[in-house]
Order: structure tokens, then C-alpha cells, then sequence
């Protein structure tokens, strides 16, 4: 499957494919132009069809042909995979074509079913569902936005609506929208039937499946009837409402994300148009990586109930240490935000406006319910509320965190730490998944592809790195240096530089250092008008600016904790902290 992707690349040139959407002019053996992925004057933008690769170094995006498509695109590897091989002439290994002309049958039947739906709801029939619109405060214009529709209560009617066009029974129960006859030949029928019905979109905004929404509040069957899983929804993997938030969301670099559909709906009636929740799941993987794509910040406005509780600690495990900051925010007496919105519009945008990093809102939500000073019981509360969410938050966070609940309840910070490293990982949710289909296999075996915005450490590290791939001379001064003070995948790609001049090792580079070295080079792109002199020097204003970001980056953390513990009285503390400080100052900087 991997020589899908090689095969493209191949076949492809990547300066006339981003040449397509980028104005390129000839730069060396490289092209340059303004980025178009933000505002800049000074073109910054630089392609090297040598490497098949580009890199920004305004805005600091790179990759290849399939991230520079995913990028502007707003679509996921697969996506960009199907365009790419198209475009290339590329027949994917495996794929099978009689497989994706069923897949469309049920996107098709899919479509009819939300103009069916929509016309029902228009219709006489639809009144009962019309009046429920109302009564929730929905006007006409958002129900058109989010193609809401109604089910008749009638067994047979969209079925033999979509038979008309072709539709094979068969092709009814696998779309979903109808069950098989349980007796002998008869029939299948409709699984929505008296229903208000909201399609689930995927971000290209093409109907996956639907939500029916029961109308009479005294009926003793669900309230809710959900489109089962089909080859075309997966619910797992799907956004209510992305497609018509996305825009939004990169524009305030925020989502919402809220537990129901009427929540979303009543949102964006309001105004707040970064609304979006899931559908029918607690939050997946698949769901906070689609939304990670868009965002950079994600506000959790959850119902104020049990269930509520358990979304947030589940979407905190997920997000982990990625660089999405995850906040709460407080809806105050309402049980959800649709309520909220219904009662007071303003004190629903003020509610997501001042939410609270998630770590504090639990601590604050958990210091509200005792009186200081705090007995045992108190103390066991608090801990008990905070620690099993601050267990998955980086290391960083976890120190912050545990100096500040330590000095808030009056204990030792050691105490609290061995509190949170006695916290035991919650078990998993997931189960084994659907066989995936080829086209998924050649995203996996080409690796996950995400976009994370690098910082000032791994800028400098990456221009240095390239300077030392494209003047070889300058191989000998890695041995002069600590490599120590490269972080992450840039310190193993150091070592390799260092072992490849200093002629130590012929051994093979791993081919994802090999892959970040050929980015490194890419950016060293700027210097090519240097001399070997002059790239020397700047070698070296580079790593005493790696030094000077080391120091920085420490030094507040450090020095906070240094503060804490004179504030508590706690010399020893202090005196420790003090000479850890000075040690790994020594190691790095001096070293």
C-alpha cells in the first residue's frame, strides 16, 4: 500500500500542483512564493521539487504533496489520497471499484431521504413537527441550514419513494434507512417513522446518517432513534455539525463543543457559529483529531449532569499532553446550553467567553463546596476531583498543579504527587474495530499525518540541523557541542548527523529521521547565498539562541517553584530547586 503513495509522488510534480493555488517564482534549484496558509508581504514559501517537499518559514508548515492538499483542503489523508491518485492516474492496490460504487448508492439514497424528509415537514403532514420547531424556538431559516425534516408516520412511504428511484431493498436496510421484513418476502420498512429528522454530515457536508427525534413527549418508545453503523456511517468518526462550523472555529480558534444536536442548533441560531458536539458516542480519538485540525483551543460546554461529568474527564484522557487547550465552561443553574440560550443569549456567550483551563475549573468547582482550613475529608474530596483528570495532563501541568493544590490545602507538594502517581489509568473504552478499508491501510502504513505548530527551540534546532546537511564541514562541530540540548526527534536527528561527518557509523538512517532531515535541509534553504564562512558563524548564533530559549524555557518554571517554596518557609526546597537550576544551567549551556 505504501507504493500508493510513492507512486503518486512519482507521477506528480509538487511545484505544479502548488503552483495551481501559489504564484511561483524560481528560486535556485527551489521555487518561492507568499504562503497561502497566512498573510505575509515577503514571500516566505519555499518548494523544492528535488525533495518533493515544501516548508513555510513564516508560519512554519511543511510537508509533501499529500499535506499540502490535506492542508488546503481541509481534508483528511484518505481524502487527499482519493484526489491525488485520481489526478495521477493511480490505481490504489486494492481497492475495490464495484465496493465504492455501492458506497455511492448509499450516499445517493442518503440524499433523497433528506429532501423526502424535508418536503414531509413542509407538507400538512408535518405540522406536529413544525409546531415542535417552534416550541423550541427554532426558526425557519435554521431548519433549512441544517436540512431538519420529518419522518411520516407510515411504514412504507420512503421506501417506496426510494424504490421508485432505482433503490434495490437491499440497498434500503444497508443505508440504514430501513429495517428487512421479518416475515417471509415481505418487504422492508422505513426505521424513521414519526420522527423529526436531523441528517449527520460529514465535514464536506454530505449526508452520513440521521438522528430522529421522537415528537410525542408521552410515547414510550427512544427519544432518540440513530442511523446504525453502515459502510457510509460511522459515528465514531463524525462531527454534528463541522461542516458548518469550521469556518468559524478557525476564525476564533475555538471550538464548542456542546452533548446535543438542539444544542448546537439553538448556538447557532444565537450567533456562535463554532458550535458543533458528537452524535450518540462519548467523544472518540478519530472525533478530537478531526476537530484538532481546525482548533487550537477547546471549550467543553457539557450538560451539568453525571453524564456531562464523565464526557469531560473523557475528552481530558483524550487530549492528553496534544497541544489543544482544553477549557470548561460554567452554564451556571442551566442543565444545558439550549436552556441557557432560551433564557439569557448574553450569559450563554459570557459562559464560553470565560471558561476556565479544565484543571482549574475542577479545582475551583471542588474548593467551592468546603471552608478553609480544610480537615482530612476536605482535602480527600478535593484531590479525589482534581487528581484523576490532572494524571493525563503534561508534567509541566502536573507540578504547577500539585504546588498549587498542596499550598491551597495546606500540604506537602510530595504528598500530592504520590497521591497522583496512585492513580490507576481508567480502562479502556475502545473495542476492536471494523476492518479498514484500503484506503485507510495506506494512510496507517504511511503514518498519522498531523499538523503541530513547532516552537522557537525546534525552529532554531531545525536550521541548524539544515545547515549541517547542506555544508557537510560543518559536521564536525556537532562533536563540539552538547547534542543534549535538542529536544525530542531533533536530538536523535543530531546524533545521526554527528555519527554520519565524525565517519563513526555506516549504518542506515531510520527513514523518520531521514524524512525530518530532509525537512531540516529545506529550511536551510535561506542561507544558500552564504558562504561556508558565513554559515559557520550563523551555525553558531544559532545554537547560542538554542542556549538563550533552553535557559528560557526552564528558568520560569524553576524560579516559580524556587518562590513557592520561600513563600512556605521550606529552605531545604529552596536550596535544592536552587541547585538543580544551576546544575542543568551548567550541564546545557556551558557544556
Amino acid at each position: 500500500m505504501a507504493n500508493d503513495t510513492e507512486d503518486i509522488k512519482t507521477r506528480l510534480d509538487i511545484a505544479q500542483l502548488i503552483g495551481e493555488s501559489v504564484p511561483l517564482t524560481k528560486a535556485g534549484r527551489n521555487f518561492k512564493g507568499l504562503c497561502p496558509f497566512h498573510n505575509e508581504k515577503t514571500p516566505s514559501f519555499m518548494v523544492s521539487p528535488e525533495r518533493g517537499s515544501w516548508h513555510c518559514f513564516g508560519c512554519d508548515e511543511g510537508g509533501d504533496i499529500f499535506d499540502f492538499v490535506m492542508k488546503r483542503d481541509r481534508v483528511d489523508f484518505p481524502e487527499a489520497l482519493r484526489m491525488l491518485a485520481k489526478r495521477a492516474g493511480v490505481e490504489l492496490k486494492g481497492f475495490d471499484a464495484k465496493a465504492g460504487k455501492a458506497k455511492q448508492r448509499l450516499f445517493e439514497a442518503n440524499e433523497i431521504a433528506v429532501k423526502y424528509f424535508q418536503a414531509a415537514l413542509a407538507h400538512k403532514a408535518g405540522k406536529t413537527a413544525r409546531e415542535y420547531l417552534k416550541s423550541r424556538g427554532v426558526s425557519a431559516g435554521t431548519a433549512g441550514q441544517f436540512r431538519i425534516g420529518y419522518a411520516p408516520d407510515d411504514y412504507d412511504a420512503l421506501v417506496n419513494a426510494l424504490k421508485k428511484k432505482s433503490f434495490t431493498g437491499k440497498e434500503l436496510v444497508d443505508s440504514g434507512l430501513a429495517l428487512a421484513g421479518r416475515q417471509g418476502n415481505r418487504q422492508p420498512y422505513s426505521r424513521f417513522r414519526g420522527r423529526l429528522m436531523i441528517p449527520i454530515t460529514d465535514v464536506q457536508g454530505v449526508t452520513r446518517g440521521f438522528t430522529g427525534r421522537v415528537l410525542d413527549p408521552e410515547a414510550k418508545e427512544a427519544k432518540y432513534v440513530n442511523t446504525p453503523e453502515t459502510q457510509v456511517y460511522h459515528k465514531g468518526n463524525l462531527v454534528f455539525a463541522l461542516d458548518l462550523a469550521k469556518d468559524s472555529i478557525i476564525g476564533t480558534e475555538t471550538a464548542v463543543l456542546v452533548e446535543g444536536q438542539m444544542d448546537v442548533i439553538a448556538a447557532h441560531q444565537a450567533g456562535m457559529k463554532n458550535v458543533i458536539a458528537v452524535s450518540g458516542t462519548a467523544l472518540t480519538e478519530d472525533q478530537l483529531r478531526l476537530i484538532s485540525r481546525y482548533a487550537d483551543n477547546l471549550v467543553l460546554a457539557l450538560d451539568a449532569d453525571d453524564a456531562g461529568r464523565k464526557a469531560m474527564l473523557r475528552a481530558v484522557e483524550l487530549v492528553g499532553d496534544r497541544e489543544l487547550e482544553l477549557k470548561v465552561a460554567d452554564l451556571g443553574g442551566a442543565k444545558d446550553p439550549d436552556e441557557l440560550i432560551a433564557k439569557d443569549p448574553k450569559a450563554w456567550e459570557k459562559a464560553v467567553a470565560e471558561a476556565q483551563p479544565v484543571i482549574d475549573y475542577l479545582m475551583n468547582e471542588a474548593l467551592e463546596k468546603h471552608e478553609a482550613p480544610y480537615d482530612r475529608g476536605a482535602i480527600k474530596a478535593v484531590l479525589d476531583a482534581v487528581l484523576p483528570a490532572l494524571r493525563h495532563r503534561p508534567g509541566v501541568d502536573q507540578d504547577y498543579y500539585a504546588d498549587q493544590l498542596a499550598n491551597t490545602l495546606g500540604v506537602r507538594t510530595d504528598s500530592v504527587k504520590e497521591r497522583l502517581k496512585g492513580i490507576k489509568a481508567a480502562p479502556g473504552s475502545g473495542g476492536a474495530g471494523a476492518k479498514p478499508s484500503p484506503v485507510d491501510e495506506v494512510a496507517q502504513a504511511a503514518g498519522e499525518r498531523t499538523s503541530k505548530r513547532k516552537h522557537g527551540e525546534e525552529l532554531v534546532s531545525e536550521r541548524m540541523l539544515g545547515l549541517v546537511v547542506v555544508t557537510p564541514a560543518l559536521g564536525t562541530k556537532l562533536d563540539e557541542i552538547n547534542t543534549g540540548i535538542f529536544t525530542g526527534a531533533y536530538r536523535e536527528a543530531a546524533e545521526e548527523l554527528k555519527r554520519r561527518y565524525t565517519k563513526r557509523t555506516k549504518s542506515g538512517t531510520p527513514d523518520d529521521v531521514r524524512t525530518l532531515l530532509d525537512v531540516c535541509a529545506l529550511s536551510a534553504a535561506e542561507y544558500d547565498s552564504m558562504n561556508e564562512e558565513e554559515r559557520a558563524a550563523e551555525f553558531d548564533r544559532l545554537y547560542a539562541r538554542l542556549k538563550t530559549l533552553w535557559v528560557h524555557r526552564f528558568q520560569p518554571k524553576l524560579m516559580a517553584a524556587i518562590k513557592r517554596a520561600e513563600a512556605a518557609g521550606k529552605t531545604d526546597r529552596r536550596d535544592e530547586l536552587m541547585k538543580e537550576y544551576l546544575n542543568l544551567t551548567k550541564e546545557i549551556v556551558h557544556g
